[in-house]
């Protein structure tokens, strides 16, 4: 529970929407404001942050604008983690 709430408070605090599925280590995250595609930005972000998460469009076609981050690790490394993944995040929002 307290590594699901570092990663919602990040989120938060940044602006970025998302849902938590019931009793699962995982989030979903909404990636439309980047106007990127899931793998893209999966891609991306990984090549610039080291931060690994799963494309959305894994999980059927109609999920390519959201990303599955998972929060299984220890709180250190969840939270920096989710603060790469935010940063990131903000700086290729679009107005």
């Amino acid at each position: 529970r307290k590594r699901k709430d570092i990663c919602v408070a990040a989120l938060e605090q940044a602006g970025i929407g998302y849902a938590t599925p019931q009793g699962a280590f995982y989030l979903m995250i909404g990636i439309e404001e980047t106007g990127m595609d899931s793998y893209t930005f999966s891609n991306q972000l990984l090549e610039a942050t080291g931060v690994a998460v799963a494309p959305g469009l894994t999980f059927g076609p109609n999920a390519d604008q959201i990303i599955r981050i998972s929060y299984c690790a220890d709180r250190e490394d969840v939270a920096e983690g989710i603060a790469r993944m935010c940063r990131f995040f903000n700086q290729r929002r679009q107005a």
